[in-house]
């Protein structure tokens, strides 16, 4: 007597290496090469000045056109060069994530039911995820005036407006995301 079994697995060995993918990928979002390295009038690139409104920094030195300012983050203090005065942290990025935390989770259980029900592939389901947290950053810098600190006096004289974290667009411009496998970069974006 003799038996024959065939095994079907409707997709599983499918899912369980589209599962697999996903776990060794992650989103990046930020201010990365090449966005991040695009520079203001002072010379100072935007991923810098990011950083200072983000975690605040005390400049010393030059008017708008020397000096150094030091951004202090994990008790370790990294020095830069540029000029102006003392900016208080006007965090819009570790903000955005803190406060909109369940948005992202949802966002993020949404993109993750596609891949499982195979809708959607790993790459195409954190792109989205990506674009969704940068929508939610950009519109955190354009309600800045709702909730940042104030700008100082000479500061709203030198840029004619009391707008903060507002000089030009490319603040906004030159947020992005990028999709991850280790050093690989599989998608980027910055809408």
């Amino acid at each position: 007597m003799s038996a024959t079994v065939t095994w079907q697995d409707h997709g599983l060995q499918q899912l369980h290496e589209q599962l697999d993918e996903l776990r060794r990928m992650r989103v990046k979002i930020g201010y990365q090469p090449p966005e991040g390295r695009a520079k203001y009038g002072s010379g100072i690139t935007v991923a810098k000045l990011a950083a200072v409104h983000e975690f605040g920094g005390s400049i010393v030195g030059g008017k708008h056109g020397g000096g150094k300012f030091t951004t202090s983050r994990g008790g370790r203090k990294k020095r830069h060069k540029w000029g102006g005065t003392g900016m208080p942290a006007r965090s819009f990025i570790r903000s955005t994530i803190e406060d909109k935390g369940a948005q992202i989770a949802a966002c993020q259980e949404r993109e993750i039911a596609k891949v499982i029900e195979g809708k959607a592939t790993p790459v195409q389901a954190l792109s989205r995820i990506g674009s969704f947290v940068v929508g939610l950053i950009r519109a955190k810098l354009e309600g800045a005036a709702g909730w940042a600190a104030p700008l100082q006096p000479a500061t709203v004289e030198a840029k004619g407006h009391a707008k903060p974290l507002e000089e030009t667009s490319l603040l906004s411009q030159s947020l992005s995301w990028r999709v991850m496998k280790g050093k690989q970069e599989l998608a980027r974006g910055n809408h």
